[in-house]
């Protein structure tokens, strides 16, 4: 499974990093809920949908946050509005849940597959591979998508598309 990736983030590190760009900023202001990123990233990921999947109906799922559950706010506004253009199945829970919190990635946190495999699960399990869009809000090494789509590929579901707001540089 790909993971797509929407644009680059250029990490704020309290201001010290003059790669720090507009797309960047607006991605901390996703992760933080604020309305102004909504409709910036909301028509991107409904471009990258109906590019991956078109007008199939869809499960959604996000990949949870480190701290066991905190919910992303930017994706909770995100998900009612992509239902509006597609068949999303579930848009008012997520698929996925950090079963024990680990230690924050962007922080230095244990990036390996196992820790997120371990501390992931999905309780819902499905029949019949019901698809699924999978979003995160930024990978680095791409570990929580993959131990998430694992997680739901385990429970019956089928990944049809893995899309990430950013890809950190």
């Amino acid at each position: 499974m790909n993971i797509h990736h929407l644009s680059r983030y250029n990490p704020y590190h309290q201001g010290n990093n003059p790669a720090f760009d507009h797309v960047s900023g607006m991605l901390l202001s996703f992760k933080k809920g604020e309305a102004k990123s909504i409709p910036f990233w909301l028509s991107r990921v409904e471009k990258k949908i109906t590019e991956l999947v078109g007008n199939k109906p869809f499960y959604v799922a996000t990949v949870p946050s480190s701290t066991k559950g905190k919910h992303h706010p930017g994706f909770k506004q995100l998900i009612p509005k992509l239902s509006q253009k597609f068949d999303v199945l579930n848009d008012k829970g997520n698929l996925i849940k950090r079963d024990e919190s680990i230690d924050k990635l962007a922080a230095g946190g244990n990036r390996a597959i196992e820790v997120h495999v371990n501390s992931l699960s999905v309780p819902t399990p499905a029949s019949n591979k019901k698809p699924v869009v999978l979003l995160d809000d930024v990978t680095t090494t791409g570990n929580s998508m993959k131990a998430a789509i694992s997680k739901l590929e385990r429970a019956g579901y089928t990944v049809v598309a893995a899309i990430a707001l950013g890809k950190t540089s």
